[in-house]
């Protein structure tokens, strides 16, 4: 299928109305046409598209993996929706729907209106830096997932960001989080591979499960202060990750947080710490010692399992409990003191 012509009386296009029409390069949109729907045109080879003044709703997935889109364009009298340079926004241009997946450039800055990335917007978008105003204050679930960019400079102004906000961004090496911003969302550089160099802004209270789980490259990173609590599976198989500062003002090391983290060889635990989760430091192969703080209680099933270059273990008097294969396979573990006796 490379065309069609739709009658006149259509008002809705559904979830996935033309997906996967790999050949399908060739639409005029009915001009009662209200409504897009998830998918709909997925995978199409279409290379522009202009709507109707009637449309009032555009999924953000609707052109998911058309990698040839260039631009977009809206007939003029829509309430709803404009453009600039092919990018669609809302009509008065305070949120950015769509950037158009086969658009490249270098460089994209949003325009100082902007107060809201919307959802999916920059999705897979072939654009290597997206500079974003201050004017920004919410950026909407992955709004960069998969996109090309190499770095990203988050703004203090920032207030709130939505989950898998760069997941599978394979080509992202740099991110600089502002000042001002309180957490990093649920896997929100999941699988970033690239990714060597990470500055978290000072007012930082909350990183999000699996923040960083798979950035394969990252060598090395420190936790601002006013963190509290280290999400499950943060650092999960982050197999290169040598060292990590943790600050006294964590609480909570959540399950699986350092999870396969391979080359690890040392990390310090604060005193303030509660609780490690399960499998916390599982697969830890190069961790030699660890130290144990007294406010603990439970060292939980599988924390240091496979951590087969550990040497010695300091546990305190305060532990009551050590849970299933919690050293299981910590093949070199020779020396092992409770309460500061061998």
């Amino acid at each position: 299928l490379t065309s069609a012509e739709l009658p006149g009386s259509l008002t809705t296009l559904s979830t996935a109305a033309f997906a996967d029409c790999s050949a399908f390069a060739d639409l005029v949109l009915p001009k009662k046409l209200q409504q897009i729907g998830d998918y709909a045109f997925q995978n199409c080879a279409l290379t522009q598209m202009t709507f109707p003044a009637s449309v009032n709703y555009i999924s953000s997935l609707a052109f998911y993996g058309c990698s040839g889109l260039q631009g977009f364009q809206v007939a003029a009298g829509n309430a709803k929706y404009s453009t600039s340079e092919g990018v669609l926004f809302e009509a008065k241009k305070t949120t950015l729907v769509l950037y158009p997946m086969g658009k490249q450039a270098e460089s994209y800055q949003i325009p100082g209106s902007v107060k809201t990335i919307g959802e999916n917007a920059f999705n897979n978008a072939n654009v290597s830096e997206i500079l974003i105003p201050k004017t920004v204050s919410a950026i909407n679930e992955g709004a960069f997932a998969g996109a090309k960019i190499k770095t990203l400079n988050l703004p203090g102004s920032i207030t709130s960001l939505g989950l898998y906000l760069c997941e599978d961004c394979t080509e992202l090496q740099s991110v600089t989080i502002g000042k001002g911003i309180k957490s990093l969302s649920y896997r929100m550089f999941y699988k970033c591979s690239s990714l060597t160099e990470v500055s978290l802004g000072s007012t930082l209270n909350t990183l999000d499960s699996l923040a960083f789980a798979y950035c394969t490259s990252l060598r090395q990173i420190t936790i601002p202060d006013n963190v509290t609590s280290i999400g499950a599976g943060i650092f999960k198989n982050c197999w290169n990750l040598i060292s990590v500062t943790i600050p006294n003002s964590v609480t909570d090391i959540g399950e699986a947080a350092f999870y396969n983290c391979m080359d690890l060889k040392s990390v310090t635990i604060p005193d303030n710490v509660n609780s490690i989760g399960k499998s916390a430091f599982d697969g830890c192969s190069s961790l030699t010692s660890i130290t144990i703080p007294d406010r603990m209680t439970i060292i939980d099933d599988m924390t240091f399992a496979h951590c087969t270059s550990l040497k010695d273990v300091k546990i305190p008097k305060s532990i009551t409990y050590i849970g299933d294969s919690a050293f299981y396979i910590c093949a070199s573990l020779t020396d092992i003191y409770y309460d500061g006796a061998a």
